[in-house]
């Protein structure tokens, strides 16, 4: 996997600002498992559909994320999965944030509590 992965190179980018992130994400996919490719993010209608849905507009970070690689499981199913746009929900609510949170059933293994 890392054959021509720079990790510290690319992590050190990364700290710089979000270009640097996603660019190491772009590296970091392509040496995983197959490169970034149009259709592997979440189009900006249904971001923008899942935003009016809770009242609140998702940090720009989150959204640049589910639209580079929203829908790549390999990529966003390590710990906890990416909940795709439709399926979030707030769970507390101030004026100045949502927690949006997994799905407590969501790939729960019998018995398991999240």
């Amino acid at each position: 996997m890392t054959e021509g992965f720079d990790m510290y190179g690319g992590m050190t980018r990364a700290l710089l600002g979000r270009e640097g992130a996603w660019a190491f994400v772009r590296d970091f996919a392509a040496c995983w498992e197959r490169p970034l490719a149009p259709g592997d993010g979440w189009d900006e209608g249904e971001i923008d559909a899942a935003e009016r849905r809770l009242g609140v507009r998702l940090p720009a970070a989150l959204r640049e994320a589910y639209g580079l690689f929203g829908r790549r499981d390999d990529l966003t199913r390590n710990h906890d999965n990416l909940l795709p746009p439709k399926e979030l929900c707030c769970t507390s609510m101030t004026t100045a944030a949502c927690s949006c949170t997994r799905s407590r059933t969501r790939d729960a293994p019998t018995g398991a509590s999240s």
